[in-house]
């Protein structure tokens, strides 16, 4: 990453694609095919690292990228892995997770001045779910690209969790493991 401005540019188109696409609770298919297909392709994390979680029903076809799989979950979870030589400290926290929400609320978006303005009826990104997955596809970024600074044996986790507004999301995840093994959580 030698483009500081680049990378916040493209950050910033994230942004406003994943506004402008806003998926209800339960319903995040898209949305997390963009997430994935964004973790592999411009945040460059092994497939091997990226698990679906949450599990719902079905999904459609995935076009954005063609190793990723169909599942019936619609969260991520992402383990970045430190080096595996050295000594592992006995002190140390093991796994940190970072969380971020992905579903848009049941309301209609009224901000015609905006390029990025939602396009679903009824669903808008109006409470920073859309910022929130954008900030942590960054750090995604930035921790998969300087992953040989982590400690021996340390992973850093990713959280993409659905249904956050009032819809159990979290409870599903928990249920598929997203927890097993993280010592702290933020977010």
């Amino acid at each position: 990453m030698d483009d500081v401005a680049a990378f916040f540019a493209g950050l910033r188109a994230t942004r406003h694609t994943l506004h402008a696409h806003p998926e209800a609770s339960f319903k995040e298919f898209k949305t997390q095919d963009f997430l994935e297909a964004y973790l592999l392709n411009e945040s460059h994390i092994p497939l091997e690292n990226i698990k679906r979680v949450a599990t719902t029903g079905t999904t459609d076809m995935n076009k954005l990228d063609p190793r990723l799989t169909l599942s019936p979950s619609l969260g991520l979870v992402v383990d970045i892995h430190g080096p595996t030589e050295g000594a592992k400290s006995t002190t140390a926290l093991t796994c940190i997770a970072f969380r971020a929400d992905m579903d848009g609320l049941p309301m209609t978006e009224h901000n015609p001045h905006l390029s990025y303005q939602s396009t679903a009826d009824q669903c808008a990104h109006m409470c920073g779910h859309d910022g929130h997955m954008t900030t942590l596809l960054g750090f995604a970024t930035l921790v998969q690209s300087h992953r040989h600074l982590l400690p021996p044996h340390t992973t850093v986790r990713l959280l993409f969790q659905p249904a956050e507004e009032g819809h159990f999301g979290a409870v599903a995840m928990i249920k598929d493991g997203c927890l097993d093994g993280v010592d702290e959580i933020y977010g």
